[in-house]
């Protein structure tokens, strides 16, 4: 998980205000993940952030804005992701297999147990 970068060049109040932020949508990621969204209340956003309801309402129009928040940050971090993947200097099949498990060479064919077939480039 990549949390909002905090730069020197803000003051102490514009850090402290972006650090609360940040505590806020880490413990609504967690509590969607584990509860979901529509089981999940603002209230209890607040208890385990250790604010009160009013501070997130600073920080978020509404749950709603929140959820939205989260997802945006997702999608922050597939689309950095992607560019990463994408200047590795491998080529395609090879590109694929960067930071992933290594895979077995071949499948098993089920009607020959005999037999194994190499992967395709192909998925």
């Amino acid at each position: 998980m990549t949390e909002e970068k905090i730069t020197p060049t803000k003051s102490r109040k514009e850090r402290e205000k972006e650090q609360r932020r940040n505590e806020i949508i880490v413990v609504a990621e967690r509590l969607f993940l584990s509860q979901g969204f529509e089981s999940t209340t603002m209230d209890q956003i607040a208890n385990e952030a250790e604010f009160s309801k009013g501070t997130l309402y600073n920080y978020f129009i509404s749950k709603d804005d929140l959820y939205l928040t989260i997802g945006v940050k997702a999608y922050t971090i597939l689309i950095e992701y992607t560019d990463t993947f994408i200047k590795q200097e491998e080529p395609g099949v090879a590109q694929e297999t960067i930071g992933l498990p290594r895979q077995p060479r071949g499948i098993r064919c089920p009607d020959r147990q005999d037999r194994t077939v190499e992967r395709s480039a192909r998925r």
